[in-house]
């Protein structure tokens, strides 16, 4: 499996109710967020986006599961 699949696949189980952030691929590079990801030390990676502007955003942490 590559690194990504798994990176993907361990969100995915941890947060199954939640978007994953591979999904936001038409907004930053896939490098990108595979570190984001593999930095994230068990938090939830969310998305904050600006509605006045139709492209981009920030990534940034939440908090944990238990």
């Amino acid at each position: 499996m590559d690194v990504y699949t798994k990176a993907k696949n361990e969100y995915s189980e941890q947060y199954p109710q939640e978007e994953n952030p591979f999904s936001w691929g038409f907004l930053f590079d896939i490098d990108v967020i595979l570190d984001f990801v593999e930095a994230r030390q068990g938090r939830k990676v969310l998305l904050r986006t600006d509605s006045r502007q139709d492209d981009g955003g920030v990534l940034y942490y939440g908090k944990a599961t238990k």
